[in-house]
């Protein structure tokens, strides 16, 4: 029995030893480094912010201290702190990129966040890059420009400034400041611009169907390497999105003359920063990104541009009949599902027909229309038939009710007389 007790209490205080030295390892963990408690108690608007802001960052989430960036000794309690040979206090411009490399161009440290480790030798090629290292124009962005320097938060965060809905906001606080800008010989109304576009249209919630989160921003285009790209490579680009329309545009006569002499590019018949939906009219017409705008009216070109419009127009007619027959009988009591499934292969083909046209083949085009035209004729011959049997119902059911008033009337009369007799 004493034994029992003997190792009852020992177990007790391996485990209270345990707690305690468990408790310390987590004390010492989160103990705060000099840096933070010092610049946390200053309470001046200019050093204490970032304290502040780097409390609510992924790099604190992560362990990476003030030191990771500035150096010094955070374990000294004073101004000692500081007095370290790796010091450097505030980077300058060009060693901010280098000192983020340190650790997002590292794969060991990278992977268990799922990054990219490439991000530093794309931004050396990039024209902020090149500005940055090959002109020493220290006004260009940097890594802090875009994603902050102290508060960097998680891209999914909607307060980050790279999150998906203010990257256009972050990227125009220098490319719409008209006197920041001043000497790059760039234009400062992009953001302005996008944001009359149909992709901001889908990224604001404007569009009903359209994911907002898969709406292009200027990140999506530009990326880490932001080169205006070759004429080349604007339909790869744009294909990142809209892969069925450029494989169908390779197969065009405007790739070959891309290939040959640079146009025409996506750009130069939908815009770059202010696209909007295409349509029909964009087929005829002599404004900018129209057909008429690079082919004369009296050119083969243009003549076969009228062609497919008119395949076109004459298919969206068609569905349009279609939706006025269908709304037409909607409340007539039959059932219209067969009807509704020919409507939606025969949507379905018009919709299938767009990114084909940038073939510019009239064939290709035709067989497309042509399924659109045969649903569509199915569905009117359909709705004929049965208006056809509702009318004839009609008239018979007159016939029959006339036939019921007529004998009413008969029997009327009949009892009529039978009174007087």
């Amino acid at each position: 029995m004493r034994g029992l007790r003997r190792r009852t209490c020992l177990i007790n205080a391996m485990s209270a030893a345990a707690c305690l030295l468990l408790m310390w390892s987590i004390c010492a963990s989160a103990q705060e480094s000099s840096c933070v408690s010092c610049h946390g108690d200053l309470e001046d608007e200019r050093l204490t912010p970032p304290v502040q802001d780097w409390l609510a960052s992924v790099h604190k989430d992560a362990g990476v201290g003030c030191e990771s960036c500035h150096g010094g000794d955070p374990r000294v309690n004073d101004i000692e702190a500081m007095a370290t040979s790796d010091y450097i206090g505030v980077p300058f411009v060009k060693q901010i990129p280098e000192l983020c490399a340190s650790c997002h161009s590292n794969p060991d440290k990278m992977r268990k966040y799922n990054l990219r480790v490439d991000e530093y030798d794309l931004f050396k090629r990039s024209g902020h890059g090149r500005a940055l290292y090959e002109r020493g124009d220290t006004k260009v962005a940097t890594c802090v420009s875009c994603h902050g320097a102290h508060k960097v938060l998680s891209k999914t965060d909607v307060d980050s400034l790279v999150h998906y809905t203010n990257i256009a906001r972050t990227c125009g606080a220098c490319h719409s400041d008209a006197d920041y800008m001043k000497g790059y010989d760039l234009p400062v109304d992009q953001v302005e611009r996008y944001n009359e576009s149909y992709h901001a249209q889908i990224l604001y919630g404007k569009v009903e169907g359209k994911n907002p989160a898969l709406a292009p921003t200027c990140a999506s285009c530009h990326t880490h390497s932001p080169l205006l790209p070759g004429a080349a490579e604007v339909p790869e680009l744009c294909g990142r999105c809209h892969s069925v329309t450029a494989k169908y545009f390779k197969d065009s006569p405007h790739y070959v003359a891309l290939t040959e002499v640079g146009v025409p590019r996506c750009v130069d018949c939908h815009g770059n920063h202010d696209i909007r939906y295409p349509g029909i009219e964009m087929l005829s017409g002599t404004e900018e990104g129209h057909c008429g705008f690079c082919h004369d009216a009296s050119s083969t070109q243009y003549q076969t541009a009228q062609q497919i419009k008119g395949l076109l127009e004459s298919a969206s007619e068609d569905l349009e009949l279609v939706e006025r027959e269908l709304a037409d009988i909607e409340h007539s009591g039959r059932n219209l599902d067969d009807l509704k499934t020919l409507r939606d292969e025969a949507q379905t083909s018009l919709t299938e027909v767009l990114p084909i046209t940038h073939t510019l083949s009239v064939e290709k085009i035709e067989g497309k229309t042509a399924r659109v035209d045969e649903n569509a004729e199915k569905v009117l011959q359909k709705v004929s038939e049965f208006k056809g049997e509702l009318k004839a119902r009609k008239r018979n059911l007159g016939i029959i009710l006339a036939v019921i008033l007529v004998n009413v009337g008969f029997l009327w009369l009949k009892r009529r007389s039978i009174g007087r007799s």
